[in-house]
């Protein structure tokens, strides 16, 4: 039978995108840029946001929304961005509340909703993993998760790809050649 190689698993290299999994964290890029033009710190929690549709179905592969990330900063820190804060407290919070709410009474799984509610400005599956291996490269190969044919492009490190969307990171032709 087929054995896993150490090779393939330690440094991990493939990544299925973040998962936001409320709407809330999701914005509009010219709300993006309206925010970062009125305070230039945004641009550290607000990034790019690439889905699988955009990979495959647009010609160069950009965004169409930003995805608002606080990495793990404390609950002190987040309200620092008065702005951001106010939009997740707003959008975010109310439906990790309910969600916490609903498995708490037994609604619904145990999924760690209740766990997310301490946390509920952090995205829910952040991937930071991923992340880390990201800021050791300048672009990583993207390859949609979701597609009939499996097309592969290399994306800039600073555009964060959704769950649709396979992250491999490598940032070499010659590893490009091989995973295509």
């Amino acid at each position: 039978s087929a054995r896993v190689l150490l090779c393939n698993t330690k440094p991990k290299r493939c990544f299925q995108g973040q998962v936001p999994a409320l709407p809330g964290y999701l914005i509009e890029n010219k709300v993006a840029k309206r925010w970062i033009k009125e305070d230039e710190s945004l641009r550290e929690i607000i990034k790019p946001h690439l889905i699988a549709d955009e990979l495959i179905g647009n010609i160069n592969s950009q965004p169409e929304r930003h995805v608002i990330d606080f990495g793990t900063k404390n609950i002190l820190d987040v309200t620092k961005y008065k702005n951001v804060y106010n939009h997740l407290k707003e959008t975010v919070y109310p439906l990790v509340k309910e969600k916490a709410d609903e498995e708490e009474k037994g609604l619904t799984k145990d999924n760690g909703r209740r766990d997310h509610l301490k946390n509920w400005w952090i995205l829910w599956r952040r991937r930071e993993d991923m992340l880390n291996e990201f800021g050791k490269l300048k672009r990583y190969v993207a390859c949609s998760g979701v597609s009939k044919r499996n097309i592969f492009e290399f994306v800039s490190t600073e555009i964060i790809p959704n769950a649709a969307v396979f992250a491999f990171c490598f940032d070499d032709d010659y590893s490009f050649g091989i995973i295509q």
